[in-house]
């Protein structure tokens, strides 16, 4: 399809990640109208991390509510996250992927000592329990969670006139927020890290949908780019 003439790009990730979101697809020269509207933000819970030799850590938050690395081995999910990590001071590997694609990182270099999944109150791709399947010692914390946030003011009102937008989308809990904030999906062209992600959207009949080859920040920015003129 053709792209579209400056369309608004709706971003619902939290503010700091939205924010440098919005910087990389401004960088490829591209025109259009940001959006940024958080539909989560991230409450740290209370938790007990138990002695590890190595980490796992398939998210940015994940990250943010770990104990100093301390030259430590992190497996992290991607380039993003394992960025993260090293700077809190471990030696993060990135899988540059989904959970499959860390399982199987993780298995490949078969660590011994204990490791440690360290995530969301909503998580997938059950990676602590494959791990454990596959005789490794993984133990797994919850540490945040994901707090559903309202639509901010005015956000229905950018959307009149039939004006078309695009959608970024990272994770699947966003699909069922962005359903009761009521904004016109007919309007919108979802960018879908995965399938599960888009899967998340079907029954609200957006008016197009594209699924990224690649798992990753730099495949969500480039499908985006290539939707603006």
């Amino acid at each position: 399809m053709a792209p579209y003439q400056n369309p608004i790009v709706l971003v619902t990730r939290p503010k700091e990640d939205a924010t440098a979101f919005v910087a990389q697809l401004q960088a490829t020269g591209r025109v259009f109208e940001p959006a940024i509207a958080p539909a989560f933000g991230i409450e740290a819970l209370e938790h007990n991390i138990p002695t590890f030799d190595g980490a796992i850590f398939t998210s940015k938050a994940g990250v943010a509510t770990a104990p100093e690395g301390m030259g430590r081995v992190a497996w992290c999910v991607g380039d993003v996250t394992a960025a993260a990590a090293a700077q809190k001071g471990y030696a993060a590997c990135s899988a540059q992927g989904n959970a499959d694609a860390l399982v199987v990182m993780i298995l490949g270099q078969a660590p011994s000592g204990t490791l440690v999944h360290l995530r969301g109150e909503n998580s997938y791709g059950d990676v602590s329990a494959r791990l454990t399947a596959a005789g490794l010692t993984c133990r797994e914390v919850v540490t945040y969670r994901k707090v559903r946030q309202p639509p901010p003011d005015g956000l229905r009102a950018l959307f009149k006139n039939g004006r078309p937008f695009v959608l970024p989308v990272f994770s699947a809990e966003t699909g069922s927020i962005l359903r009761d904030w009521q904004i016109p999906m007919a309007q919108a062209h979802i960018v879908a890290i995965s399938t599960k992600v888009a899967d998340t959207f079907d029954a609200m009949q957006p008016f197009d949908m594209t699924v990224v080859e690649t798992p990753n920040l730099a495949s969500m920015t480039q499908a985006v780019a290539r939707l603006i003129a």
